[in-house]
């Protein structure tokens, strides 16, 4: 839907530099254990204005092409944002063009297999992939987000040489009173409850553990599992106690919808929380809004999660 453009999003004023900075935890867990991740992040970036949550997945994907470019050998992954104009012929460009003068930068380059000439050319199409079967969307979708941003793709490769990626975003034609700051402030927000139970129901490996993680940090117990079958069996358990439910809305082992309702039924008084990286109205047609407490999309930052649930909280209290 992104790729498309049928989706609609909220846009807002994004402090580039601030976004990659708030993403770094989660970057890290994902990488290979054998890359060596660098940053160079340009301090008083002019803003861009655009959707926080489409700009963090073309982080997440080009992080994550870089990552499996280097084929679990060593090698050096840097994610560096800056001020600059076009470096050359972009291998996109929206439709309308690139404007004049600077853009905010944001490149991604990895020291791994390169990308020959060939594959270069459809490199962007759809579900075109050199990786495993069931990939193939994630440049696409950075197609489709940059085109919505009327922004540009640079690509430079060479074969065992390595790759970058340059992604030229327009700058905002206001400035904003103040920087876009979310998760700082809300981990350091007071008098909020930071005690509880949360059951993260989420089947990729990586993104469970690290929201997991995260929210230990944060002082909260949590539990995790990967499928819809194992969260209704712990709602069978008396043992467990659960005070709030994080479920991704599409989970093997049952259905999203009936996980719904069964811990509905099971664990009246837990809080339930859906994630997705679809939008919210995408969700509500899938599951009962009035079955369900809140919802936030992927990928999200921890500072939004744990407001989320630190409301959730109060509020069950």
């Amino acid at each position: 839907m992104i790729y498309a453009g049928n989706e609609g999003s909220h846009v807002e004023l994004v402090d580039l530099s601030l976004l990659v900075g708030e993403m770094l935890d989660l970057i890290k867990i994902s990488v290979s254990k054998s890359a060596a991740l660098k940053t160079n992040l340009g301090k008083d970036l002019p803003t861009v204005l655009g959707n926080q949550s489409q700009i963090q997945q073309v982080v997440m994907n080009l992080v994550l092409n870089a990552s499996d470019a280097l084929a679990g050998k060593d090698g050096v992954i840097t994610v560096t944002t800056s001020v600059g104009i076009a470096a050359g012929m972009p291998i996109f460009s929206s439709a309308t063009g690139l404007r004049e003068g600077n853009h905010v930068i944001l490149e991604v380059s990895d020291t791994g297999s390169g990308i020959s000439k060939e594959a270069e050319a459809k490199i962007l199409d759809p579900f075109f992939t050199t990786k495993a079967t069931g990939r193939g969307l994630g440049l696409a979708v950075v197609q489709g987000v940059v085109r919505a941003h009327k922004g540009a793709i640079e690509l430079t490769s060479a074969l065992d040489e390595g790759t970058t990626f340059r992604v030229l975003w327009p700058i905002a034609d206001q400035e904003p009173d103040r920087r876009l700051s979310t998760s700082s402030a809300i981990i350091s927000e007071p008098n909020t409850p930071s005690s509880g139970t949360v059951l993260v129901v989420e089947d990729e490996h990586v993104l469970r553990l690290s929201i997991a993680q995260m929210l230990r940090k944060q002082g909260l117990t949590v539990i995790d599992v990967d499928s819809g079958s194992d969260a209704v069996d712990l709602f069978h358990d008396d043992q467990k106690e659960i005070d709030v439910v994080l479920l991704d809305m599409t989970i093997p082992g049952m259905p999203s919808d009936t996980v719904v309702r069964e811990a509905r039924r099971l664990r009246p008084k837990a809080r339930l929380l859906l994630t997705s990286a679809y939008s919210k109205e995408v969700v509500g047609s899938l599951a009962d809004p009035k079955q369900v407490d809140g919802f936030i999309r992927k990928p999200f930052q921890i500072g939004e999660l744990l407001t989320l649930i630190r409301k959730t909280l109060s509020a069950k209290a």
